[in-house]
């Protein structure tokens, strides 16, 4: 009469050999809950049962590297789509960096000789503008604007009085004021 019992190593019933050992290879001590089984088929040879869990196992890690496989190589396709996209494209991103530069250090002109004009509105009288930048900034900071500004792409402002009017200069961008207006 065949024996079956439960093997903690397979993690299921199993067929139990003479010896008490599991029909796949695991000693007696792993078996417990021997029954004996009055018209059970004869146990398979331990080479050719893989238990389920082995199974399963293989199953899963053959998913596992079929996703990662498929995945990686998504990620190299778009990975070379996005460097092919950056590198042609890094001539336009610091062209429109620059002008945006630009155009940020000509309204910081157009909002002092603005501010100006304002300061010499509230003081009711014609105001000389002052002999350079720090004597300006000193009139019009915090009074009439909150912060002195700054040019992004790192110029020094100046500026160049004539009368009533002031003219301001970035060193790295020019005169607003020789801009053509559009």
């Amino acid at each position: 009469m065949a024996q079956a019992g439960y093997c903690s190593e397979c993690s299921a019933n199993v067929w139990v050999g003479s010896d008490g050992s599991c029909s796949n290879g695991h000693p007696a001590a792993s078996v417990s809950n021997i029954y004996s089984t009055p018209d059970a088929p004869a146990p398979a040879p331990a080479a050719a049962q893989v238990p389920k869990r082995a199974k399963t196992l293989w199953v899963v890690l053959g998913v596992i590297a079929a996703l990662l496989l498929c995945g990686l190589a998504g990620c190299a396709v778009a990975g070379a789509f996005l460097f092919n996209v950056s590198s042609t494209s890094q001539k336009v991103f610091i062209d429109a960096s620059s002008n945006a530069q630009e155009k940020a250090c000509f309204a910081n002109q157009r909002l002092v000789m603005g501010a100006f004009e304002t300061y010499g509105a509230i003081q009711d009288t014609d105001v000389e503008p002052p002999a350079d930048w720090d004597g300006l900034m000193s009139l019009l900071v915090p009074s009439i604007i909150k912060t002195e500004p700054t040019c992004l792409a790192g110029g020094v402002y100046s500026i160049s009085p004539s009368g009533e009017d002031l003219g301001v200069t970035c060193s790295v961008h020019g005169s607003v004021s020789a801009q053509p207006t559009p």
